[in-house]
């Protein structure tokens, strides 16, 4: 039987972290999913405007997420992100 990690073992634990990380992503994409179709089906731009906000928010967050897990640090995404973007700082 195995032994039952406290939460701060688990904290300390990297392959723990990254696969709450990789959950926190996945949780985004169905939530960004989910409003996508809200948006969709609603017909008051306010209630739009507020699905189109939390999509926006769930992709800053997974970029984020993800972000860590490549082991970027915010400056290398922010320029990465950029390029991808055809921006410049």
């Amino acid at each position: 039987m195995a032994k039952t990690q406290t939460p701060a073992q688990r904290v300390a634990n990297p392959v723990w972290l990254r696969d709450q990380l990789r959950q926190l992503a996945r949780d985004c994409d169905a939530t960004i999913e989910e409003d996508q179709k809200l948006a969709a089906e609603t017909r008051d731009d306010d209630r739009r405007k507020i699905f189109f906000d939390r999509i926006e928010s769930n992709r800053y967050w997974k970029r984020q997420f993800e972000r860590v897990l490549r082991g970027q640090t915010h400056i290398e995404d922010l320029d990465a992100f950029m390029k991808r973007e055809g921006t410049r700082r």
